[in-house]
């Protein structure tokens, strides 16, 4: 939700936005004077005394692909309320903000059992769905096959079983012409359809493997009122699209629903902080087995941060300890622990610095597509530095990493939210997340690590809590689909024009945000990874500020009456 409410007799305007930010509330304010607020930042710019002024610090943000404040937006005097925070105005320009929810990072959940683990949040994960199945039309789910969304529209199809109402509108994703290398990755078919065979479901699916990044991308833009970077918004419009002309207005999704049930990965780095080496091995021999990630992929990036602690910290007898088992267990070999985690760590910046052979560039964490002068302009190296301490992930116990990645990193998930929020309105329905409902977040926080992560078996809690709802193939699934390939494939095979145009036309509108050189040799290699962001600031930036200086209105104002009410 995100509402404001006037009292007209104590001269006050009471606003709001729910606990996770699923809805958006933007407003401008100059206290004393004016406060206008919208649900759309196009809304709050319509009134000609709000300044269009676009704030470079978003923009390095983005070109970093990072949020730094949910409460910043790509205009410098439109501002978002954050997630679970409210704000009171009072007409003599008294202004008070406060974050009215936060759950205890302190509180841990103890039942009896295993299973006393799973009804529980069986009990919580049902009444989600249950009350975001209310809608004027049938309601649905986008099913992709992943462990979330199934789980998503199994309990949604028992629930409207239970209430007499049904089938469920489900729709899906496929991409039948993808070459058979990548359609392996992408494809996902066979686990709809196991789904779909318990019955209770009208699916419909989609071909999108010839469907282009850049469809729609001017209106897009419009309703989203920022540049995006997520390379799969073409996918989830038309699969949006889709479930509109099958009369469905309220579509449940399972996005992101690993961020709140945590894939347990966390655990793996308390296990390495509190020096208990072995229990790791253990657990990342156990993902290898399950999900087929090199150990020394899980060691880089929930282990190796530890490792190298002990190292800077000078507790050699625990940094040996830990490289022993590392080498001996995951097979990395000593030389490199003792050279990586042991030794470059404990030499502080300034003496690597002087032991480099020849010059080298020291960006300090600055990306390297965005320019020097931006990053210069924004004291981008410092905003990153803190960032990072805020981040630090030295002490955290599992729960402690997972309440950061809820609240502190909240700011990213709200931002995908209103993406999603307007790119629902954009097709004319809406969206609904269950597994950001405010109960369940609170409980997942407060489960025990072993529910989280146990024998290499990730999200352990739903996959039990889902036994006899969700098929087993679905439900021990170790994996998930990847739709990276046809992406590239489709923005290689049918945008080259647009990806040219960064190096020629482009260079001008991105001159004051992004590196050219870096820009020109990356098309060369064609890296769409350093590309994309590009490719959107630019088309934004030429959208915002149009040479007559008067932004286009994309759209017929019906449609836009439309977009705005779903």
């Amino acid at each position: 939700f995100a509402f404001a409410l006037w009292d007209a007799r104590e001269q006050t305007l009471f606003c709001a936005r729910d606990a996770m930010g699923v809805r958006p509330f933007y407003y401008h304010l100059r206290p004393g004077r004016l406060f206008a607020f919208g649900s759309e930042v196009k809304a709050v710019l319509r009134l000609r005394s709000v300044p269009r002024t676009l704030d470079e610090v978003r923009i390095a943000y983005y070109l970093a692909r990072l949020v730094d404040d949910p409460g910043r937006t790509f205009y410098q005097e439109v501002h978002a309320l954050p997630p679970a925070h409210a704000m009171t105005i009072r007409r003599d320009g008294t202004v008070r903000q406060r974050r009215y929810w936060t759950p205890d990072p302190d509180h841990e959940l103890r039942l009896g059992s295993d299973a006393d683990y799973a009804e529980g949040f069986r009990e919580l994960f049902t009444e989600a769905v249950r009350c975001r199945l209310r809608a004027s039309g049938p309601p649905g789910v986008m099913l992709s096959g992943g462990l979330d969304s199934s789980s998503v529209a199994c309990v949604a199809r028992d629930v409207l079983r239970a209430e007499g109402r049904g089938p469920l509108h489900t729709v899906s994703a496929a991409f039948p012409g993808l070459p058979e290398p990548l359609l392996q990755k992408a494809d996902e078919r066979r686990y709809v359809e196991a789904i779909r065979a318990d019955g209770g479901i009208t699916a419909r699916t989609i071909s999108l493997d010839e469907a282009s990044p850049l469809a729609d991308l001017d209106r897009l833009l419009w309703h989203f009122d920022a540049p995006y970077l997520a390379s799969n918004v073409y996918l989830v419009a038309a699969m949006y699209r889709a479930a509109r002309e099958s009369g469905v207005r309220a579509v449940l999704d399972g996005a992101e629903g690993d961020i709140v049930v945590s894939h347990g990965g966390a655990v793996l780095g308390e296990l390495a902080a509190t020096g208990r080496w072995d229990d790791f091995a253990r657990e990342v021999l156990a993902l290898t087995e399950r999900a087929g990630v090199p150990a020394q992929g899980w060691f880089r990036h929930t282990g190796r941060h530890y490792l190298a602690h002990h190292a800077e910290r000078g507790r050699w007898i625990h940094f040996v300890r830990g490289a022993r088992v590392i080498a001996a267990r995951l097979g990395i070999p000593y030389r490199y622990l003792i050279r990586h985690c042991g030794l470059r760590p404990a030499v502080p910046d300034a003496v690597r610095r002087i032991l480099r052979r020849g010059p080298r560039e020291d960006r300090g964490g600055v990306p390297p597509l965005m320019a020097p002068h931006l990053a210069q302009r924004t004291d981008f190296r410092t905003r990153l530095r803190d960032l990072e301490r805020r981040h630090a992930p030295t002490h955290f116990t599992a729960r402690e990493a997972h309440w950061t990645s809820l609240i502190t990193d909240g700011g990213s998930i709200a931002a995908v939210l209103a993406e999603t929020n307007h790119l629902a309105a954009a097709c004319g329905v809406e969206a609904r997340h269950p597994f950001y409902d405010r109960r369940l977040v609170t409980y997942c926080l407060a489960l025990p690590p072993e529910q989280k992560l146990h024998a290499g078996w990730t999200r352990m809690v739903l996959r039990r809590a889902m036994e006899g709802t969700v098929p087993d193939a679905v439900r021990w699934r170790p994996d998930k689909a990847d739709l990276g390939p046809n992406f590239y494939r489709n923005l290689e095979r049918m945008e080259q024009h647009h990806l040219d145009r960064l190096v020629t036309e482009d260079l001008d509108v991105l001159a004051p945000y992004t590196d050219p050189g870096v820009l020109r040799a990356a098309r060369q290699r064609n890296d769409i990874d350093t590309l994309w962001p590009a490719l959107m600031l630019a088309r934004w930036l030429r959208w915002e500020a149009p040479a007559d200086g008067v932004p286009p209105l994309i759209g017929t104002p019906e449609t836009d009456i439309l977009a705005s009410g779903a």
